[in-house]
């Protein structure tokens, strides 16, 4: 990234608990669910701050008064607020799970005044720039988040960050991207929004693994090492992918064993193991994906990246006659529609790999040992790129 005096995405995470937070921020980098992640506990900090620390709120009978604190939020800044009779407005909380629900309820609530969420499309602007100027109905200040905000047109982008600048008393304003352009760190810079920026980082395998662990332990669960092996594999380093694969094992696996509220015994027996089975069930969606991939390389003759996929496909253990039948398919729809990546093949290039496949699909079906050395050895002949003045025909 160019802009060099800007603070890191940690010390950012350090911020947070202190509070000492910023009038508003700019999250700019690859890794999108890092940006979320910010997001979120800015959206807990910024506008639910009075209802963070359980130990300040009023109690009566050792319970807290979550509505009679939203009442009083309320009639600070309405005059006509209705009735007010304990009957109508106030709860004693007294144990912990319903305390925590009646919380969650009064964020709910506050979110619904003061807080505006946009994805990045050009219609919107007007009405972003609106909230920002709108006073907050309940919290300190409104947070508005302009999601992708270098989607807008330049000039757009230019209005908002002009108002983020502006340091509003009414209103702090988030912006993030998925760019790490140039174009969009000198906008920044040239509207004096360089200390609004936080660099978000793109992460490696080893943070991800890291991520999968803390994952399994907040849910219970055990992740086997080749289970977590074949989830890298599949989602690479997008903690957004990886996190939408994990909430899907934790769906299907339901709930921890023994988290009934009524069973308080020791649960260390009792977790889920994830293991590499569980994986490759519930991942048909990448293994379909990566077939794809797999012969978009064969069609494209790139010959590494097309065994790259076909050992993924390996380890997922792939049926190979499926993987047949998806690049004889492609063939056939080349030969007979000019379909995507023909111009790299000739006619009798492609009624050479279709016949070479029948062989191949015969093999896999009368008891070959070796299924997946016939299709990487098809790849290997099949990708030779083809030389100048000669058709580059094979049998």
């Amino acid at each position: 990234m160019a802009v060099r005096s800007i603070r890191a995405y940690r010390d950012f995470q350090r911020e947070l608990p202190s509070r000492r937070l910023a009038s508003g921020y700019i999250f700019l980098g690859p890794e999108s669910y890092l940006i979320a992640e910010a997001v979120a506990a800015l959206r807990d900090a910024l506008l639910t701050d009075d209802f963070a620390n359980t130990a300040n709120l009023p109690h009566e009978n050792d319970g807290v008064l979550v509505d009679q604190i939203m009442l009083d939020a309320l009639a600070s800044r309405v005059n006509d607020h209705g009735p007010t009779t304990n009957d109508q407005r106030r709860f004693v909380l007294a144990e912990n799970d319903i305390q925590e629900a009646k919380l969650s309820e009064a964020r709910r609530a506050i979110e619904s005044f003061d807080y505006a969420s946009y994805q990045g499309r050009e219609t919107d602007l007007d009405q972003v720039l609106m909230q920002m100027r709108t006073p907050p109905m309940i919290a300190q200040r409104r947070l508005v988040v302009a999601k992708d905000f270098d989607k807008y047109r330049k000039e757009g982008q230019e209005q908002l960050l002009e108002e983020l600048a502006k340091e509003s008393p009414v209103c702090r304003v988030v912006l993030t991207s998925g760019s790490e352009g140039v174009a969009v760190e000198r906008l920044i810079v040239s509207k004096g929004c360089t200390k609004f920026l936080v660099a978000v980082p793109a992460l490696g395998s080893d943070d991800a693994a890291q991520f999968i662990d803390r994952w399994a332990k907040q849910n219970h669960l055990k992740v086997s090492d080749d289970a977590k092996l074949l989830l890298l594999e599949t989602c690479g380093d997008s903690l957004g992918q990886l996190k939408g694969e994990l909430d899907k094992i934790k769906t299907f696996l339901g709930p921890e064993q023994g988290s009934d509220r009524t069973d308080r015994t020791d649960r260390t027996d009792r977790t889920h193991t994830v293991t590499k089975d569980v994986v490759r069930d519930l991942a048909g969606h990448w293994r379909e994906y990566e077939i794809s991939e797999f012969v978009d390389a064969v069609a494209r003759r790139d010959r590494a990246q097309a065994l790259s996929n076909l050992w993924r496909l390996n380890d997922w253990d792939e049926e190979p006659v499926k993987i047949v039948g998806w690049l004889a398919g492609r063939y056939l729809r080349m030969l007979a529609y000019g379909y995507g990546d023909a111009q790299f093949w000739t006619k009798p290039e492609i009624t050479l790999a279709l016949r070479h496949l029948s062989r191949i699909d015969l093999k896999l079906k009368t008891g070959y040992p070796e299924k997946y050395y016939l299709i990487e050895s098809f790849v290997v002949r099949r990708t030779a790129k083809r030389v100048a003045g000669g058709s580059g025909v094979r049998a």
